[in-house]
């Protein structure tokens, strides 16, 4: 696995990477497994690992992600203006198969209106060339200057359910005319959710 070839590159054992990590060896386990992807915190740790001690290492199965320096909300909206990098994140490639690196990038989600499965201040990993409604995915969606993270349904009719799955924030239905007249634009689809440990 990707994880694992850069520990061996690096001449280290599971042992040691959870130190310099500071985490569990079975979690290090999971993780070159695949079987669970990195938390926000440890994202921060291997960026820290990819910037000071591979810099050196052959990085063919890890990606520079990069983590943009913008907020989608899960809640009323907040206003991004720019595309801003904050910092890159090395991620193995098999946390972002099957989609293209290239387009792929990292945000952070403020507020509560997707709650159980977004909480405030996880990371979304979102592919930003994947803008086709597939429905009840969840996607990141512009309106008027405000970026948004939501789950679209699109229903026979044509018609599209914006959903909060925070009841409290509800759902709302739009025509594909008023879909249009708001203005609204798909600008990537969320293909992980990094909670926030």
């Amino acid at each position: 696995m990707d994880l694992r070839k850069v520990r061996d590159s690096l001449n280290i054992t599971q042992t040691e990477l959870a130190e310099k990590l500071g985490v569990t060896k079975s979690y290090i386990s999971l993780l070159e497994s695949g079987k669970q992807a990195p938390s926000k915190g440890i994202l921060k740790k291997m960026e820290l690992l990819n910037s000071e001690e591979l810099q050196e290492v052959k990085m063919d199965h890890i990606e520079r992600i990069p983590l943009l320096d913008i907020q989608a909300s899960a809640g009323t909206g907040i206003l991004n203006y720019d595309r801003n990098i904050k910092s890159w994140v090395g991620m193995p490639d098999i946390f972002i198969f099957p989609h293209n690196p290239k387009h792929v990038a990292l945000l952070e989600a403020q507020g509560i209106s997707m709650q159980p499965t977004i909480d405030h201040k996880d990371l979304l990993l979102v592919a930003e060339n994947e803008i086709e409604i597939i429905s009840e995915k969840m996607y990141i969606i512009r309106m008027a200057d405000e970026l948004r993270v939501k789950r679209l349904i699109r229903k026979s009719n044509g018609n599209i359910i914006i959903w909060s799955e925070n009841e409290a924030f509800g759902r709302e239905e739009l025509t594909p005319q008023e879909w249009e007249d708001r203005g609204i634009v798909i600008v990537a689809k969320v293909i992980k959710v990094i909670k926030d440990v």
